[in-house]
């Protein structure tokens, strides 16, 4: 692995987080990360601002990784479109762009000395969160990156060489939370309605008179704690 190259902080606008890993580490393939992916509306200036400072942070590392390797390619984007699986595995666009964010753990220096990382997590006063808040999906949160440039040798030898493949990578620096998620989801989210009916806000409810004049029944009116 060679050219690699990181930028300073950046930050992204807010959005709604996705596939959160930010208080504990995700094992994947054997890395271990701290990862984030950001959806944000496009329809949005400030999104579309952001995506093209992204457009154009990628293509610097790019020209110059091409001076150092002039037949590397371009193996990444720094953004993709959102999607989901029907019931048939087909993948289908939320209409939301995505944004992932990603940090390795830890591991071991050249010298034998080990390193570790964890992301920074403040709230919207600008406090630390404290141990034990999870950051769950769907929380509105700001990221704060750099972006992470590396050129990978192509394989083979002589005229059956690859060429070398560039990548681009949103390094995970720190989180503002603005608005915390829950574990549980909404109706909505799970595509119920509003409908006439029982009501939660009305704790007991109307009576159920069976004819005119009938005393009601004690049990239908007395909470189940």
């Amino acid at each position: 692995m060679a050219g690699k190259k990181k930028y300073p902080n950046f930050m992204s606008p807010k959005g709604v987080a996705k596939y959160t890993h930010l208080t504990q580490p995700q094992s994947y393939q054997g890395k271990v990360s701290y990862t984030t992916e950001l959806l944000l509306n496009p329809e949005l200036q400030s999104t579309k601002d952001f995506l093209a400072f992204l457009d154009q942070k990628e293509q610097e590392g790019f020209t110059e990784a091409k001076k150092m390797s002039p037949k590397a390619v371009l193996k990444s984007k720094l953004y993709k479109d959102d999607t989901y699986k029907d019931d048939e595995d087909n993948l289908i666009p939320t209409g939301k762009i995505s944004v992932k964010f990603a940090h390795t753990a830890g591991g071991t220096k050249k010298d034998g000395s080990i390193w570790t990382f964890t992301p920074t997590l403040i709230d919207a006063n600008m406090e630390p969160i404290p141990k034990g808040v999870v950051i769950f999906g769907g929380s509105q949160i700001k990221v704060s990156f750099g972006i992470t440039y590396t050129t990978m040798p192509g394989g083979g030898k002589g005229e059956e060489k690859e060429p070398d493949k560039f990548y681009a990578k949103a390094s995970l620096q720190g989180v503002q939370v603005i608005q915390l998620g829950s574990s549980v989801r909404d109706g909505a989210s799970l595509g119920f309605t509003k409908v006439e009916g029982y009501s939660a806000t009305d704790a007991f409810g109307e009576p159920d008179k069976a004819e005119e004049g009938a005393e009601a029944s004690t049990d239908a009116a007395t909470p189940d704690f």
